[in-house]
């Protein structure tokens, strides 16, 4: 089974991590049995990066997130 998915040309020009990136590349290979499989996708980078901060500013509470995601 094969799938007929591809990123927009101006996919690399999101600002989104580049471990976010390569996790959707992976999950949206055309072919099924070379995409990551569960044990692979909770190892990937995407979630074991250590990317989440250890404490938050009080205005990220209080205020609703701005720019291009947020009409």
């Amino acid at each position: 089974l094969l799938t007929d998915f591809h990123f927009p040309e101006d996919f690399n020009a999101i600002p989104v991590s580049m471990e976010a990136k390569d996790f959707i590349r992976q999950l949206t290979r055309p072919k099924l049995f070379k995409r990551l499989k569960l044990e692979k996708i909770l190892k990937h980078k995407f979630f074991t990066g250590n990317k989440i901060p250890m404490s938050l500013n009080k205005t990220n509470l209080v205020s609703a997130p701005t720019g291009s995601f947020f009409p």
